[in-house]
């Protein structure tokens, strides 16, 4: 595959090479910089040994059903996978059929062919996530989450309850009253044609109206239903290309009922592949700043920058929150530079990596930093399955320790330890910090225990259509509003609007607000504040570099760019995101390819696929 430089099939390019044996399957891929990808199977076809730059070499065995059995990692850590008869996995161990277990799941005793629960265990503590019950269309109808007597006052079950309408819809959610949060039973409407159209409980009208375009975008979301309390969200699309050329935020009038006023506006301009060139913003109805954005051949943002009219011609430094950031990259994605255009002048930071086609060649391993301020260089160490190790930022140095399955287990930073705790889905549970502990709970509530404290305190973000609209505490609730990423931008309590801006990458832009209610941030991902780094999904993620701290468990082999397995969307945060730590965001809308996003799940068997598990 060659990727050109110009406009037409002629001149410089970058290509990647592909490599198959007698059987069609595919044995090696070669990247533009000489990096490569190898792959061994058995007679059977199936993969017994993936070589990757950056992870090492991986190694399967498989039962007499194709099933992976074992599957060894570049640190060497070996998990031991069964299933039942039916090919549904019941039992994750260390090492072998005898070790340690680590997850189990039970099936059928509820209803056939269903799970019944999932369990994590940690030594004898079992942390489980179990459905109570089954509709007739086999809808969970409710689902309930242990913690086990070792996390003392959050120990205890957590049950979330759903009923449905006879198309299968959610027609109510009841949930719990935990953390000083009300218990709620919360009530969704339909269009004729299907579409959720509202949701409310005793507490509040989340959402009391939705209008959507004819293929089921949405196009007005009205939050509240108390007059001249209101929020209106309204999405404009371009029609031949369904992009997004409008956002407006407007809240009601505080004197006159059905009158609207203009809080935010944000007007979106595309270039001809569609990356995301413009975003020109107004409050209050005045437009006060206009973000601009260049690419480089192989989308990757290279400027982005502030000015105060819509012309995006000469980068600078104006507008509100001014920025003016530039960026260079290699042929595999790695960055090299960054230069931050100051008020008092330019601050570069430069990137360094081991060399091309050797060992782990995407990894970073310092960034040095040079302006006004003064130098200073971060240093960055890994292990042998591509995940951080180390790293010292500000003098300060950070140890990461990783599980046997890949997820972060424990961050050392100045002596004090943060643990965290996954379900057996790989799905975060609980975060051990010094000061607190936070439970996660698949309903959108978040409990966190101070140190020393005898009751949780309690954050519920309700969502709607996958968009989240609101955040309640024990203080009271909170309409939110998402850009066209999910990354919450407004707040209103009330009339009152809050604004939290964010550069390309997810850094802060600008002053932030000390009174932003809640935990999430770029993307509706979970910021640490004891690690300074933002837990999406499957992995973790640092905005100061755009950079993974761990290889994407997914490699898309028809784009180099992805192939490189730690930057942030392809280098491209303004037109694409990753909210879930596994693939672009832009891939997922438009259905690329086949992709396997967890290894164990199912047999890695890659032949001509486009997407494989790493």
């Amino acid at each position: 595959m060659r990727q050109y430089d110009g406009g037409v099939p002629a001149g410089t390019y970058a290509e990647t090479t592909y490599g198959y044996d007698r059987l069609d399957q595919l044995i090696t891929v070669r990247d533009p910089a000489g990096n490569t990808w190898t792959n061994t199977y058995d007679r059977r076809g199936y993969l017994t040994s993936k070589a990757d730059p950056d992870a090492g070499t991986t190694t399967f065995t498989y039962d007499d059903a194709g099933q992976i059995k074992t599957s060894v990692d570049g640190r060497g850590e070996v998990l031991h996978h069964t299933f039942d008869d039916l090919g549904r996995r019941t039992e994750l161990r260390d090492d072998g059929p005898s070790g340690a277990l680590r997850a189990s799941w039970v099936y059928d005793t509820i209803a056939n062919g269903q799970l019944t629960s999932s369990t994590r265990w940690i030594g004898s503590d079992a942390y489980t996530s179990a459905v109570t019950g089954y509709s007739d269309l086999y809808k969970p109808t409710g689902t309930t989450v242990i913690i086990p007597v070792v996390d003392g006052v959050l120990a205890g079950s957590y049950t979330t309850s759903t009923t449905y309408k006879v198309d299968g819809s959610p027609a109510t959610t009841v949930l719990p009253g935990v953390g000083g949060l009300p218990a709620e039973t919360i009530t969704y409407s339909y269009s004729n044609t299907g579409n959720s159209t509202s949701m409310a409980s005793g507490a509040a009208t989340y959402v009391a109206s939705t209008s959507y375009y004819w293929d089921g975008a949405v196009n007005e979301r009205i939050l509240g239903i108390t007059a001249n309390r209101r929020v209106r969200i309204t999405h404009t699309l371009d029609e031949p290309t369904r992009r997004l050329k409008t956002l407006q935020v407007d809240t009601e009038n505080g004197s006159t009922a059905n009158s609207w006023d203009d809080r935010s506006t944000s007007e979106y301009t595309y270039d001809p592949a569609g990356n995301v060139t413009r975003i020109a913003g107004k409050t209050g109805g005045v437009q006060d700043q206009v973000e601009c954005f260049q690419y480089d051949h192989l989308r990757r943002l290279t400027e982005a920058w502030t000015e105060s009219t819509p012309s995006c011609q000469t980068p600078q430094r104006s507008g509100a929150d001014p920025y003016w950031r530039t960026w260079t990259y290699d042929l595999s994605g790695n960055r090299q530079t960054q230069v931050d255009h100051g008020a008092s002048g330019s601050t570069t930071s430069t990137s360094t990596y081991p060399v091309a086609g050797g060992g782990q060649p995407h990894t970073l391993t310092s960034v040095a930093h040079s302006g006004p301020g003064g130098s200073a260089t971060d240093i960055y160490t890994y292990d042998s399955s591509g995940n951080t190790a180390t790293r010292t930022i500000d003098g300060i140095d950070q140890i990461f320790t990783w599980d046997a399955e890949g997820k972060l287990a424990q961050v050392t930073r100045a002596g004090q330890n943060t643990n965290y705790i996954y379900d057996a889905d790989g799905n975060r549970l609980l975060r051990k910090e010094p000061s607190a502990t936070t439970l996660y709970l698949p309903d959108g509530t978040e409990l966190r225990l101070g140190t020393g404290s005898t009751q949780p305190d309690g954050t519920r973000y309700y969502n709607h259509n996958n968009t989240t609209v609101g955040v309640r505490t024990i203080t009271g609730l909170v309409r939110l509003a998402v850009d066209h990423h999910g990354t919450i931008e407004l707040a209103f309590t009330d009339l009152t609007m809050t604004r939290r801006r964010s550069l390309p990458f997810g850094d802060p832009r600008g002053t932030q607000p000390s009174n932003w209610t809640g935990e999430r941030g770029f993307v509706g991902g979970t910021k640490d504040a004891t690690t300074d780094l933002t837990h999406l999904g499957a992995r973790e993620y640092d905005p100061t570099t755009g950079r993974f701290l761990s290889v994407d468990p997914i490699m898309d082999l028809t784009d180099p760019q992805q192939m490189h397995g730690y930057a942030y969307s392809n280098n491209n945060p303004v037109t694409s995101s990753d909210p879930d730590g596994l693939i672009p965001d832009d891939c997922a809308r438009v259905k690329c390819y086949d992709y396997t996003r967890d290894a164990t799940a199912a047999t890695p068997k890659p032949r001509r696929k486009i997407r494989a598990g790493r």
